[in-house]
């Protein structure tokens, strides 16, 4: 297919370009030391599974939109118009969720807790949608909430690897070569799927896609340093919690170091 073949040798442009950059010079060489008391192979099995996760989960979000109107249209319970109207939605769904999660990991949520919880409730949306393949209401459910359930994949996957301190200019490449290459091999997939066992099988090829995106991130959780799966009190800007300033308990005990004196 003439689309698969493009994307797959966009991925290979975008990777070859970025290949002849070389490294930003003010990128100190502890950059790639692993770090937030994570060991160096606990900090390379997370950037695996993070590329495997991206390989996946960010295929099905950029891949997903092309499905509903064919789907829909198959199934005889809804038009092109109506289609195209939930694809609409889903873009709106997702650049809500997107400002949504952002909102989280500003107040200290850690962002692989928000991808746990997220590709959860996206995989249980396409298994709704297989049980339910029929119902024009459950299409509208599952395409409002893959939009705003699947949009924190990128920015929290890319926080999750940084924090491995392994993250440099190449690792980004291959990042995005995932990125490209998931949209690629799932596009491979479901087409097969689709000639196959015809379009009714669709949501059960997204379930079974979601569904390893869920155990891979779920690995990652497992991997993950407790240290930084704390989540801290939302009452505190930015997650910090107040200390009161040594300043002023200084002032207090030579004050009264002062008065005792003057006594």
């Amino acid at each position: 297919d003439a689309s698969q073949v493009l994307t797959f040798s966009h991925a290979v442009i975008v990777c070859y370009v970025r290949s002849k950059v070389p490294d930003r010079k003010h990128v100190p060489s502890t950059f790639r030391k692993a770090r937030n008391g994570m060991s160096s192979c606990r900090a390379h099995a997370v950037m695996v599974l993070g590329y495997l996760f991206a390989f996946v989960a960010l295929g099905v979000e950029f891949n997903i939109v092309a499905y509903i109107t064919p789907y829909i249209e198959s199934r005889g319970i809804g038009s092109n118009a109506l289609g195209n109207l939930m694809t609409s939605s889903y873009s709106f769904a997702f650049m809500v969720g997107r400002i949504f999660s952002g909102y989280l990991e500003v107040a200290g949520v850690p962002p692989i807790w928000i991808l746990d919880c997220a590709m959860l409730i996206a995989t249980l949306l396409a298994v709704m949608v297989s049980w339910f393949s029929t119902s024009i209401v459950a299409i509208w459910v599952a395409a409002i909430g893959w939009g705003t359930f699947l949009s924190p994949s990128w920015p929290c996957t890319l926080i999750v690897l940084r924090s491995t301190g392994e993250l440099s200019d190449f690792m980004v490449q291959v990042f995005i070569f995932a990125i490209y290459s998931g949209q690629w091999a799932l596009d491979l997939v479901m087409d097969n799927i689709i000639q196959t066992f015809g379009t009714r099988a669709l949501p059960y090829g997204l379930a079974c896609a979601l569904a390893t995106a869920l155990v891979i991130i779920l690995t990652a959780t497992v991997v993950f340093p407790r240290s930084l799966l704390v989540c801290p009190p939302f009452d505190c800007k930015g997650g910090a919690v107040p200390t009161p300033p040594a300043s002023s308990s200084r002032r207090r005990g030579g004050g009264g170091g002062g008065g005792g004196g003057g006594g």
